[in-house]
């Protein structure tokens, strides 16, 4: 029953979206159709697993992903199957990995726009990286050279102002940037 509608539907529609709707459809209704059809869900998986890994790279496109960011994103569209599927092969490509998304992100964080450890800490875990990884790539870490970087790129561009409008400025903003008031008080006086 299921296959007549889908050849109905595919020579009506003549496009790709419409395809992977019902490829979608047929994926979420998957157990009633496996065992009549065996060989036209086996096709709809293959078909909604490419547009599943295209959208995955748009995705990365733009910027490093960590696994658990981009199967979030990927699970909003589709199901958890698919999902699955890509994500083990965009990491046996090495496509994406963790490790390697935590280095970018504290090379840029450092170079661009410094934050404390803890800081750092708390937006990997947000963006799904584990503990153990998180604790390896911020080893080192120097919280008192992040903070002056931070702090002397700001005092740039309060060059104007008062001694005291500048060391009030200048300690909100590194404290905002999640350095703690003795680090902000010792950076302020460095400067």
């Amino acid at each position: 029953m299921i296959l007549p509608i889908y050849s109905i539907w595919a020579n009506i529609c003549k496009g790709w979206g419409a395809t992977s709707l019902l490829c979608f459809i047929l994926a979420m209704i998957g157990k009633k159709v496996i065992g009549k059809n065996r060989d036209a869900f086996s096709k709809c998986g293959d078909l909604l697993t490419e547009e599943c890994l295209r959208a995955a790279y748009r995705l990365l496109k733009y910027r490093q992903r960590s696994e658990s960011e981009l199967r979030t994103k990927l699970s909003a569209r589709f199901n958890k199957v698919v999902v699955d599927r890509v994500i083990d092969r965009l990491c046996e490509m090495h496509v994406i990995d963790d490790v390697t998304f935590a280095r970018h992100w504290r090379e840029q964080r450092e170079t661009l726009n410094p934050r404390s450890r803890r800081m750092l800490c708390l937006e990997l875990r947000q963006k799904g990286v584990g503990k153990e990884v998180i604790d390896r790539v911020l080893c080192g870490y120097n919280d008192e050279e992040s903070a002056y970087r931070a702090a002397k790129k700001k005092a740039r561009l309060l060059h104007g102002a008062n001694y005291d409008d500048f060391r009030r400025k200048i300690t909100a903003f590194l404290i905002r940037r999640g350095f703690t008031y003795e680090m902000t008080r010792q950076t302020v006086n460095r400067l």
